[in-house]
């Protein structure tokens, strides 16, 4: 099974990008259209993959019109998608004969699937990431926000840097990075506060990679617009929290280890494409590994 990967990722997502990785180490066969300067139809002809997977909003007239004329099947993030778009979404795909394995979401499921699968592939830790081990000294917090102005509390302190979670800072931010650049610069700081109404932000990746990667702790800000879907979240995947801070610690790194790492979710992919057992033993021996390594790196 030839599977080709749009290159889909955000700045606060690398999902296409670490399910491409990790199904190559489990050793898929796998591809990633990296350049936009090719072609849908010139990339289809290239790979002739059996399966193409890509994000709702990326589909365009030239995939759709090279997809119906081959039996390549699609897989679809469809996160954010409206019930009205996931309508429309269904009946073009049927008119154009053009077979669809199953969507996903990250957070919030849906509405409007009616005759496609729809199922949950949560956002995760990326651990192919290359980042920099901490220095001697370090910022006591970086705070992360998708919003154009940002009051701090004062219980983060006087020694701060106002991170936004775009392309480009606004004049009340000290520098702007995405999901790739704030790991790769995690080790600046001791600890992260993620201040969002946005799931993807307060939810997704960053959140686990955060946890994962700093010495000292990824907190999210609560609001009266995202304390209950934040709540929800969080008891959901640690329902045994500790109250001891290093205990908790610990607990919180071994569950995103153990269940929420961007391997963990290429298993729950090729589970649901029916891709042979083999491979998915070959994803579990990589996340055996994963947590042997990154357990060491930290201690």
């Amino acid at each position: 099974m030839k599977i080709l990967f749009d290159l889909y990722n955000d700045l606060v997502s690398t999902e296409s990008s670490y399910l491409y990785r990790a199904l190559s180490q489990a050793g898929a066969d796998v591809y990633l259209w990296e350049n936009k300067n090719i072609s849908a139809f010139d990339i289809f002809d290239s790979v002739n993959p059996n399966v193409f997977v890509s994000h709702y909003k990326n589909l365009n007239i030239d995939v759709l019109k090279r997809m119906s004329e081959s039996t390549c099947g699609l897989v679809l993030n469809v996160s954010g998608i409206t019930e009205n778009e996931a309508k429309n979404l269904e009946q073009t795909l049927a008119e154009l004969n053009i077979k669809c394995s199953f969507v996903f979401y990250n957070h919030t499921k849906p509405s409007g699937f009616d005759k496609i699968k729809c199922i949950q592939i949560m956002s995760a830790a990326d651990v192919f990431i290359p980042t920099a081990p901490p220095g001697n000294r370090q910022i006591k917090w970086g705070i992360v926000s998708d919003a154009p102005n940002l009051d701090v509390s004062e219980d983060v302190g006087d020694i701060y840097h106002k991170i936004h979670a775009g392309s480009q800072a606004p004049p009340d931010f000290d520098v702007a990075y995405g999901v790739v650049d704030l790991n790769r610069v995690s080790s600046i700081y001791e600890n992260i506060l993620l201040s969002s109404d946005d799931p993807s932000i307060t939810c997704g990746q960053m959140f686990f990679d955060m946890t994962l990667r700093l010495t000292g702790k990824c907190a999210v800000s609560l609001t009266d617009t995202n304390k209950k879907d934040i709540g929800n979240f969080m008891q959901s995947i640690f329902p045994d929290l500790p109250e001891d801070p290093a205990a908790a610690k610990t607990y919180l790194i071994s569950t995103i280890l153990r269940k929420h790492t961007c391997v963990n979710r290429a298993e729950r992919f090729a589970q649901n494409l029916d891709m042979p057992d083999e491979l998915l033993v070959n994803l579990r021996k990589i996340q055996d590994s994963l947590k042997i390594n990154l357990q060491n790196s930290r201690s």
